[in-house]
């Protein structure tokens, strides 16, 4: 199977996609590790040193990391399948259109 013009170009913005957009990704999810460290410095202000605070803490960080891989993937991912869809859909019709005018 041959590809042709587009399709080249649709894989390669495909593939710069999937390589820097997790760059975003990152950046969201690690504001949910942010949130884990005010989280803990204001539970030590108000609780002292406390082991509690701490395993909140744990617990936090955690969970800002599961929400950080899952919005590197997201971000990675998501958008090229909408996109490969999208552009799918858009030939179909257009295509569906042009034979409209012909017949």
């Amino acid at each position: 199977m041959r590809l042709n013009g587009w399709q080249r170009i649709g894989i390669v913005a495909s593939a710069l996609w999937a390589l820097t957009s997790p760059l975003w990704g990152i950046r969201l999810g690690m504001e949910e590790a942010d949130y884990a460290k005010v989280a803990l410095s204001d539970c030590l202000a108000e609780h002292g040193n406390s082991d509690a605070c701490w395993q909140t803490f744990h617990k936090d960080l955690a969970t800002g990391f599961y929400i950080h891989w899952v919005f590197v993937g997201l971000a990675a991912f998501v958008p090229i399948i909408l996109g490969w869809v999208g552009a799918y859909i858009t030939v179909k019709i257009v295509r569906w259109i042009r034979r409209g005018f012909i017949a």
